[in-house]
């Protein structure tokens, strides 16, 4: 189960992927949830990826990739 700061970050990856057609930074995703630090988007998307709604490339920016919506359903990636 997500919490509510988690749905929010989560949509607005799946939002901003769809407009733009990659993933946010941190520091976007740090603007537009209205955390303190990136050091607390970090931890947010932690969860979400043990929760497994999305998986990220440690050393690679915009790696994040949405597996789940905040509904549960899977996202479809093309060629995955």
């Amino acid at each position: 189960m997500l919490t509510v700061r988690q749905k929010t970050i989560q949509g607005f990856i799946v939002r901003f992927q769809r407009v733009n057609g990659f993933a946010p930074t941190i520091q976007e995703i740090m603007v537009d949830s209205g955390l303190a630090s990136l050091s607390s988007v970090v931890y947010q998307l932690d969860q979400l990826q043990e929760k497994g709604y999305i998986t990220r490339a440690a050393a690679s920016a915009r790696s994040i990739r949405v597996l789940l919506t905040v509904n549960g359903k899977g996202v479809h990636h093309g060629n995955s």
